[in-house]
């Protein structure tokens, strides 16, 4: 049995194959295929290029729970898409046709960040602190992981974030959100 982690339709658009006892066997990043910045789609080339891995053994596994995204959108004002509540229709027809009619389980959208850290780490028991805008409702959260386990000790929610903060400065310094950040920490330092 193998593992296929996706993220795809907000931005930097990625997928990985792990196998059963967690070493990782293609991991591939959208924008290094499409050439485009941030590419938020899951092209039919990343797909092709991790096809030894995915066949009717694996599990497929999606990023974030979209319904709860869509619900708080909704909720706060925003107008989402009703089509992001369907992971699929973010799928190029070629990666959609390979992936086939399997199911999609969804994680909690910092629960997978935690993932992504504390599991190919070296460490069999750490503390994870995730901090990003928002995912889901949760803006920060601290896990602890021991074995393979990941059991979320705290979290503040929507709209208390740290991020959407950072988010804020980034905008009004002039640079792109969830793309310019990086240039708003590269001055930082000039003060």
């Amino acid at each position: 049995m193998n593992y296929v982690g996706m993220s795809f339709g907000f931005h930097d658009a990625a997928v990985s194959v792990v196998d059963k006892n967690g070493d990782i066997l293609f991991a591939g990043h959208s924008e290094r295929y499409s050439g485009i910045k941030h590419d938020k789609h899951l092209s039919y080339g990343i797909i092709q290029d991790a096809k030894d891995y995915i066949n009717d053994e694996v599990e497929l596994h999606y990023y974030e729970r979209p319904w709860l995204k869509f619900l708080r959108q909704v909720r706060s004002g925003e107008n989402p898409s009703f089509s992001q509540l369907f992971p699929r229709t973010h799928l190029s027809t070629g990666a959609y046709n390979k992936l086939g009619n399997k199911k999609i389980h969804t994680h909690g959208h910092h629960l997978s960040h935690a993932a992504s850290a504390f599991f190919p780490s070296p460490y069999e028991e750490a503390a994870i602190l995730t901090m990003d805008g928002v995912g889901e409702w949760s803006s920060t959260s601290i896990y602890l992981g021991k074995g393979n386990e990941l059991n979320l000790l705290q979290e503040d929610l929507f709209p208390n974030s740290i991020g959407l903060l950072y988010a804020t400065f980034t905008a009004y310094c002039g640079f792109k959100v969830n793309s310019g950040e990086y240039k708003l920490m590269g001055l930082a330092p000039y003060g």
